[in-house]
Formats: structure tokens, C-alpha cells, sequence
């Protein structure tokens, strides 16, 4: 153990680097919790959406969705979204989910633009008129 305290100086030099890792990685793995919840959803709609006479066998079990999810699929239910579009966002979610999960997508090219938390009135209306072809703003403290 006395060799490893070598290491301990770049631990402090690229103390950064090392915590933007630890957050990759949780945000990485909070991700991959997402995608069998919204499978489980999409499994449930096209179970109910195929069987007109739909009748859940055996007591009723209130699902525990994640926030994101709940936000999803409240989302999705107030489109008054059919059938059809239920499983095409759902699918597309999945995709996504695992895209970003496996570090497949590179999302910084999505970030063209970077401001204060102090302007975020200005970064919004910005966006919002499509000014400097803006497509996405990172707030940073």
C-alpha cells in the first residue's frame, strides 16, 4: 500500500477528470436502469393495446416507474398519442437510452453554445428566436 501513495498526487492534479468519470459512470448506469422500465411500460401498453378484453391476471401491483419515466409516460398519455405512436416513441427511447448508456453517441457536437447561469434569460431567448444557430446551450455556475 505504501507504493500506491505515489499515486496520490495525480489523483489531486486531475482531480476534474477523475470526478467527471465517476459522474460518466453513474450517469451511464442510471441510464441503463431507465431502459427495462420503459420496456416494462411498452410490453404492458402493447399487451393492452392488442387484447381489447384486457384483464391483468392476478392481484393489481402499482408499478414504481423512476421520475424520468413517470415524466414519459405522463407525456406521452397527455398527447392523447395512439397506439401506434406510444410504441414508435417508445422504441425510439430504448434506442437512445442504449446509445447513450454505451457511450455510442457523442452528444457534444449538440451543444453549440456555452453561458452563464447569471444569462440564462438571454441563452433562452436566444434559442428561442434561433439566433447564431443555436441548437443547444450548457449553463455552467
Amino acid at each position: 500500500m505504501k507504493h500506491l501513495s505515489s499515486l496520490n498526487k495525480y489523483f489531486w492534479k486531475y482531480k476534474w477528470h477523475f470526478l467527471l468519470g465517476i459522474i460518466f459512470i453513474v450517469l451511464s448506469n442510471y441510464f441503463r436502469i431507465l431502459a427495462p422500465q420503459v420496456t416494462k411500460y411498452v410490453l404492458n401498453t402493447v399487451e393492452m393495446g392488442l387484447r381489447k378484453d384486457y384483464i391483468p391476471a392476478g392481484p393489481q401491483v402499482k408499478t414504481n416507474y423512476d421520475p424520468l419515466i413517470k415524466t414519459f409516460i405522463q407525456n406521452l398519455n397527455s398527447r392523447q398519442s395512439t397506439f401506434k405512436t406510444k410504441i414508435l416513441y417508445s422504441g425510439v427511447t430504448l434506442l437512445v437510452l442504449a446509445l447513450i448508456s454505451g457511450n455510442k453517441v457523442d452528444l457534444r457536437p449538440l451543444i453549440t453554445h456555452s453561458m452563464k447561469l447569471s444569462e440564462t434569460v438571454e441563452g433562452y431567448n436566444m434559442f428561442r428566436q434561433r439566433q447564431g444557430g443555436v441548437l443547444k446551450i450548457a449553463l455552467r455556475p
